[in-house]
């Protein structure tokens, strides 16, 4: 593959792409705080098991996420699971007939997760790792403006 191919195919991809980087990485970057101040705010074992859920949570969607972009950007398409609610969903008996319900179940429990964070005001027990709060949330909140700009404007409109 030249150099040439890469970049069409990153052109061709670019929304799914940027939905990896707009979404799935802030949705990890929430999960992954979510396990920090489970650990800050309950400091014992029920506390700790918490944290390490979604921790682990965390981490798993992002190695899912860089698979996306891996696959989008060398093989030119992707269609598995961006995040591990996802997958296991579509390996349900029950949920694998919903097309989108693991990428559901996953956008309700990380906005659920910035609205309890914002609602209860738990920022002091993110600590240091604010930078990744604040990060997550412009590339999440910029990213849904942007998209939903391009969809506009990608599509042939018709007036009244």
């Amino acid at each position: 593959m030249t150099l040439s191919d890469f970049y069409l195919r990153l052109k061709k991809n670019i929304t799914g792409i940027t939905a990896v980087f707009t979404v799935g990485f802030p949705f990890a970057g929430y999960k992954f705080l979510a396990g920090i101040i489970f650990l800050n705010l309950f400091q014992n074992i029920y506390g700790l098991i918490l944290s390490v859920a979604f921790i682990f949570l965390a981490a798993a969607d992002v190695l899912f996420n860089i698979r996306a972009v891996v696959f989008y950007a060398v093989k030119g398409s992707f269609s598995g699971s961006v995040c591990l609610i996802s997958y296991l969903s579509r390996k349900s008996r029950y949920f694998r007939h919903f097309k989108d319900a693991g990428e559901t179940f996953d956008t309700v429990l990380s906005f659920g997760i910035v609205a309890v964070v914002v609602g209860m005001e738990l920022f002091e027990y993110i600590g240091g790792y604010k930078i990744i709060w604040n990060t997550s949330t412009v590339v999440n909140v910029l990213g849904a403006g942007l998209s939903r700009l391009a969809y506009t404007f990608s599509k042939e409109q018709k007036l009244p």
